[in-house]
């Protein structure tokens, strides 16, 4: 068995703890098992990551911070929006503007309106009426949806949006459009997935 080559000895097609492998250390042919090379490689590669990695994180309610340390023993610092308070004292509302004039239609779908859940309305123009469609309830995408509208300054009788139902879908139980005809007046409507709801209207 001496006189042959690696590639002549027998095959083996799995690895014990207990099998020796040859290599060379500090200039001379050494042997190590198959479990103590893994276990090297394993700490070695612990050794060398983890100082990356994150094992602790802690609230400071007070200062709106979170703080994180890590393996190496080095901390950072996360501020949260405002930069004080717990998250849930920071609430925050995008509004999508819609300017309507008269006898303008708006279709509340695609992608510009699929994610919104605030509308502020502006008029502009002669007096008259902006019909807005509603997207459609039935949809999976807009199924226990709520969308919240209010109006600025430019709304009045005169300069009204009509929040109507699309495909003859009914607004509390009625195919009649919802009017905003007065400044800073806000609702709430809700999907059920059939029809709208108003759950919400600004006094």
């Amino acid at each position: 068995m001496a006189d042959k080559r690696i590639t002549q000895l027998n095959e083996v097609t799995r690895v014990t703890g207990s099998d020796v492998f040859a290599l060379v250390n500090e200039a001379e042919t050494r042997k190590i098992t198959y479990a103590n090379l893994t276990s090297s490689l394993n700490s070695d590669i612990i050794a060398a990551n983890t100082g990356s990695f994150m094992l602790t994180g802690s609230m400071d309610y007070a200062s709106g911070s979170i703080d994180f340390t890590k393996g190496d023993g080095s901390t950072f610092e996360l501020i949260l929006p405002q930069g004080q308070g717990a998250p849930a004292a920071n609430s925050y509302l995008i509004a999508t503007v819609i300017s309507g004039s008269a006898n303008q239609e708006i279709a509340l779908t695609g992608s510009i309106y699929e994610n919104t859940s605030m509308i502020q309305l502006h008029y502009d123009g002669a007096n008259g009426t902006c019909i807005l469609w509603l997207p459609d309830a039935s949809t999976p995408t807009n199924k226990d949806r709520s969308i919240r509208f209010i109006s600025n300054g430019s709304v009045s009788a005169n300069d009204k949006f009509a929040i109507t139902g699309s495909n003859n879908q009914t607004i509390d139980g009625s195919v009649s459009p919802y009017f905003i005809d007065r400044s800073y007046e806000g609702i709430m409507l809700w999907s059920d997935g059939t029809e709208w709801f108003r759950i919400q209207s600004k006094a």
